[in-house]
């Protein structure tokens, strides 16, 4: 996420840098871990959601309050 991309979805949503960390500070309070899961988590978790060891059916998975690997 970043403000350009912000700004494309919504031409109105002109945020400057303080603005836009305190959207993602808010973002990584309402999340379990009080934080954004980080890269390699999300990495760490679409592999083990391909691998023969995930025995899920379901079509969605919610990655944004992962435990820490």
């Amino acid at each position: 996420m970043t403000p350009e991309r912000l700004a494309a979805v919504d031409s109105n949503m002109q945020l400057d840098e303080e603005a836009f960390q305190g959207l993602l500070d808010q973002l990584d309070g309402m999340r379990m871990l009080r934080r954004s899961p980080r890269l390699a988590e999300v990495v760490d978790m679409a592999t083990f959601l391909v691998s023969d060891r995930c025995a899920m059916t379901g079509t969605f998975t919610n990655l944004t309050g992962m435990f820490p690997s």
